[in-house]
């Protein structure tokens, strides 16, 4: 008994093979290739993060809880900076950076319309200072924050969201 090994590797499989050679042979042809059908439907698929991240249809809200800054987006994904960039990249054809930055001044337009000041919008967005807002916003929208206010000249209002309106095309 104490010299006494256990079966090699070799008899193990032997052994394996014999019980599945059993198996199969009761169940028969039919049965055989029917439970090669059953097995893979009965292993989950596994998705990849641009199909988990794409799915997401709350992009807004996960931009405001990252404070609109890519690294807090990628960890609230649980995904990697870099997997994210090349999601955005597919997605929405631009930089995760990019797109955060054109949702901030577009909330921030909307802020502006319905009456902040331009220091408590850059504030309420995350932006470092009201400068670099009025700088980041006339980027995006060729004008400057002030100039989507809701009681201004040469906006149009419409659906109570200010926007500009050619010079030519404003009636006083």
């Amino acid at each position: 008994m104490l010299g006494e090994k256990g079966p090699t590797t070799v008899e193990k499989l032997e052994r394996h093979s014999r019980v599945l050679y059993s198996v199969f042979r009761r169940l028969g042809k039919a049965g055989a290739l029917s439970l090669q059908k059953e097995t893979p439907k009965m292993i989950p698929k596994k998705i990849s993060a641009h199909e988990v991240v794409a799915r997401s249809r709350d992009w807004e809200r996960l931009a405001k809880q990252a404070e609109f800054k890519p690294a807090k987006l990628a960890m609230l994904c649980s995904i990697s900076e870099r997997q994210l960039q090349r999601i955005f990249k597919k997605t929405f054809n631009c930089t995760p950076r990019i797109w955060l930055r054109n949702i901030q001044c577009r909330l921030a337009k909307e802020l502006i319309a319905h009456g902040y000041s331009t220091k408590a919008a850059a504030a309420e967005l995350h932006f470092a200072t009201e400068a670099h807002f009025c700088r980041e916003f006339k980027k995006i929208f060729g004008a400057s924050p002030q100039c989507f206010g809701p009681n201004q000249t040469g906006l149009f209002s419409q659906d109570g969201l200010a926007t500009l309106v050619p010079a030519d095309q404003f009636v006083q």
